[in-house]
């Protein structure tokens, strides 16, 4: 990478500092952890680890070592490719489904670095976090995809609620008294209601930092005066969720539309991953974005 290049780099991190400055510092290791936890562990995923069977061991096992801070530099490589399999037409072993599970199932860590400018020590307990987390995240898929297998075959789960009918089932077969189930189900729902929140939090600050770059007008970046949130980031996002809810939800089942909406957040999120690879390799000279040759061969190597 060339000095202008690096300078350029240089600035634009100096100026995201400046930006973030604004920002309140309230995320220690703690709210990292438990951050990394909910958006990891996505409930709705089990379902799909259950159509795979007792096999699923051996995919979120492998998807652990994928995203694993322990391959060092090769990490970040192997990260970055998770989201082309997803959007690349899988052949048999690898259906659709099944890659989603394998990778999805422990993507997401990236997502609570986008709260970096919120933190009191993100170069510190950003990467704790993870080293933290990864075991514990891999250990909870394994073991509910296994208690939910003990009492619902593969072939009759449903991929959109796969905890309800296995606690159901688990009640009856232990005798379980039935105030068990619906307090179990509570539960469940404030912890999908604190999911759905993490992820809203972390996506409503992509437009706020588009806002920081000039990419889209100014209005997305402004702050609350008391909280010091993306206030107008949060309501633009929050009508656009709602409206693409709605229109996959129109003359459809719920399976499909939950699918529908699973399909297109992926191949956004593959897409997105495609561009970032792409900069350095298509970036016109001017911009100053573009590496050495030799930098850009190997750039190429891990594009494809």
């Amino acid at each position: 990478m060339t000095d202008s290049t690096g300078d350029r780099v240089s600035a634009a991190g100096s100026e995201v500092l400046e930006h973030s400055a604004a920002l309140r510092k309230e995320l220690g290791l703690f709210d990292l952890v438990l951050a990394q936890i909910l958006i990891v562990v996505v409930a709705d995923y089990m379902g799909t680890a259950v159509k795979a069977g007792a096999a699923h061991v051996f995919f979120i096992t492998i998807a652990l070592l994928i995203v694993s801070p322990l391959l060092n530099r090769w990490r970040g490589t192997l990260v970055g490719y998770h989201p082309l399999s997803l959007v690349v037409p899988p052949v048999k072993l690898f259906s659709l489904r099944f890659s989603k599970m394998t990778f999805g199932a422990l993507t997401g860590f990236e997502y609570v670095a986008e709260l970096a400018g919120e933190c009191k020590n993100p170069k510190r307990d950003l990467p704790r976090s993870v080293l933290l987390t990864t075991p514990v995240i891999a250990l909870i898929y394994i073991l509910a995809t296994c208690a939910i297998l003990a009492f619902v075959k593969p072939s009759a789960e449903d991929v959109v609620a796969p905890v309800v009918p296995a606690l159901s089932l688990g009640a009856k077969a232990f005798g379980i008294p039935g105030i068990i189930v619906p307090t179990s189900v509570v539960f469940l729902l404030i912890y999908n209601l604190a999911t759905l929140c993490i992820f809203f939090g972390v996506s409503t600050r992509l437009p706020m930092v588009a806002g920081w770059d000039h990419l889209v007008p100014a209005w997305f970046s402004r702050l609350h005066p008391h909280y010091k949130t993306p206030v107008n980031s949060i309501l633009f996002l929050g009508a656009a969720t709602l409206a693409v809810g709605l229109g996959a939800s129109i003359g459809v089942g719920h399976e499909e539309a939950f699918q529908l909406l699973l399909s297109w957040s992926f191949t956004s999120y593959g897409l997105t991953y495609l561009v970032l690879f792409a900069i350095p390799l298509f970036a016109p000279k001017g911009r100053g974005l573009r590496p050495g040759i030799w930098l850009r061969l190997r750039h190429c190597r891990d594009f494809w």
